[in-house]
């Protein structure tokens, strides 16, 4: 089974980028993106730059949030097949959702931040979820979507080859 069907499924969500972008609509709220509830107390306030992202990293599943230093651990020992993020635009990056390499842009609100598909507004984007940074080399990602979630558990990504600073 390919590790990138493994690691993302589907999520539906309208993107209204380019009108926030243009200041002719309010923020979004947790509405926006179903599935975000807003919780007290942030885990990521800012989104990291998008060169955080760009590079080799390598990626395991997990569901129980106890595992995760272990399967830090364990991703560690899968560098030898990369999972690689390259650059898009200055604001974008591209990531596999459901085994089809896509166009990606961070989304901050409610104190959280979130890694979405870059579709043009009205259209139904696939495969939002939730970012949490861990430290500058070791990242994870939860789907927003509950079904999504409990079957394909969170992701952790660490970096491979030469470690951030």
């Amino acid at each position: 089974m390919s590790r990138c069907f493994a690691l993302f499924a589907c999520l539906t969500l309208v993107s209204a980028s380019s009108v926030y972008a243009q200041g002719a609509a309010p923020a979004p709220s947790a509405s926006t993106i179903p599935g975000a509830n807003p919780r007290p107390g942030p885990i990521t306030t800012k989104a990291p730059p998008v060169d955080y992202f760009i590079g080799s990293w390598s990626t395991v599943s997990f569901n129980d949030e106890g595992d995760v230093g272990r399967m830090v651990q364990v991703a560690r020992g899968y560098c030898n097949l990369p999972y690689k993020i390259n650059r898009r635009t200055s604001d974008t990056f591209e990531m596999y959702v459901a085994e089809k390499l896509v166009e990606v842009k961070l989304l901050e609100q409610d104190n959280r931040v979130y890694i979405v598909p870059n579709t043009p507004e009205g259209q139904k984007i696939y495969g939002a979820r939730e970012l949490s940074v861990r430290d500058s080399n070791i990242f994870s990602l939860k789907y927003l979507e509950n079904a999504n979630h409990v079957r394909y558990g969170q992701n952790v990504f660490v970096r491979c080859g030469k470690q951030a600073g």
